[in-house]
């Protein structure tokens, strides 16, 4: 790889990851959406602005849905890149993947029994307020923590923090697109062998209506296209095509729109408008100069780089934190608008500092796991002769 190439693959990761740190923003957003103004999400009773933002193409920013698209497309992009430059090293990728997400889930549910412990939990009263019917009556048995994390820890940890869900998807996601690149790497040099296997993989995932599986899929199909397919996006595609990516994201989840920007389309395929949407955002943070550069500002950066720990905790702030600033009697006078405004912002800051902090942990524990594997792999190699 030439110096050039170098630069350019760097470029591409750095955006990638600014492009992450929008997604962890969409999902705080959307949380903080449905627990303060449901009437954006849901459509029930509300002012005519909470009812009409939620469906227009700015629903885009709070579409959570879209967010969690994003994050899964990614994983399937770089589980492609990962496997493309360490494919006899399947065994460590897959092991530290797993130990990767159990930390993360971990982290996040014990932050909810944190705050259940220190009895600051404030989601049940603030939900009598705002009507919101996010979590039902929510109210985990934390006693339970160590038989959950005993049997299934990426499916049962859900109980304390149900943000996670994604975890589980994330990690089966990543093995099927161990597997995919594995396929397509063989073949690489057979297009007509890899579209076979593309079309298989594809028609199976639709059999069985799995979106969450589809978006790693086509993740890991760009990854394969961006390699093979050497093109450029104008700034003019650039927007038209950003324009298109948010409308199709923008697509409202938790209601069947009723003003003009989305009426039109039917309400059972949303999944398939969000997964649009976001492989042509993904392909124009690749292939796009303007996309790239927005995606590498310092925000973006900070965002993608703390986007585990952000999502870790971010429900647990919410619950507490943010519940109990909505609840302060010196907000009480201020308009509904100018008060959930203050909450987003506060909540938001102290999500990152929290997230930032959460991250630098995760990765310390990470790297130290990673380090160790390496080692006892290393002394096993020697043991058994591959290495003098």
């Amino acid at each position: 790889m030439d110096v050039q190439n170098q630069k350019e693959s760097i470029a591409r990761v750095k955006a990638v990851d600014g492009l992450r740190g929008l997604a962890a923003l969409m999902v705080v957003l959307n949380h903080l959406i449905v627990v303060f103004l449901p009437a954006v999400y849901w459509g029930s009773e509300g002012s005519t602005v909470e009812l009409f933002l939620g469906e227009t193409p700015l629903n885009f920013f709070l579409n959570g849905d879209s967010g969690v698209g994003i994050f899964l497309a990614i994983t399937g992009y770089g589980t492609y890149k990962v496997m493309q430059k360490n494919a006899d090293r399947i065994t460590k990728f897959v092991l530290l993947r797993y130990i990767k997400l159990l930390i993360l889930t971990i982290v996040g549910a014990i932050s909810v029994i944190i705050v259940e412990k220190a009895r600051i939990n404030y989601y049940g009263e603030v939900k009598i307020l705002t009507g919101t019917i996010w979590l039902g009556d929510f109210s985990p048995a934390i006693d339970n923590f160590l038989v959950m994390l005993k049997y299934k820890p990426l499916y049962n940890l859900t109980v304390y923090n149900p943000t996670l869900w994604t975890m589980k998807y994330i990690f089966s996601g990543s093995m099927m697109s161990v597997i995919l690149s594995a396929l397509i790497n063989k073949k690489r040099h057979n297009k007509v062998a890899v579209a076979g296997i593309m079309a298989i993989c594809f028609f199976t995932i639709l059999n069985f209506n799995e979106i969450c599986y589809m978006a790693c899929f086509m993740g890991t199909c760009l990854a394969f296209m961006e390699d093979e397919i050497h093109i450029r996006i104008k700034w003019y595609g650039e927007l038209v095509l950003g324009l298109v990516a948010i409308y199709l994201c923008g697509y409202p989840t938790g209601k069947i729109p009723m003003f003009c920007f989305y009426k039109y389309l039917p309400s059972n395929k949303y999944g398939f408008y969000h997964l649009i949407g976001v492989c042509i955002l993904l392909l124009i943070t690749l292939k796009g100069k303007y996309m790239k550069t927005i995606m590498k500002t310092w925000i973006a950066q900070f965002l993608g780089n703390n986007a585990m720990g952000i999502y870790a905790i971010h429900f647990s702030i919410i619950i507490s934190f943010s519940s109990y600033m909505y609840l302060l009697n010196i907000l009480k006078n201020y308009h509904i608008v100018t008060k959930v405004i203050l909450v987003f912002l506060l909540s938001i800051l102290v999500i990152c500092l929290g997230g930032y902090c959460v991250s630098r942990l995760i990765k310390k524990g990470y790297y130290l796991i990673e380090k160790v594997y390496s080692k006892l792999i290393i002394e096993t190699d020697e043991k058994k002769g591959y290495i003098e």
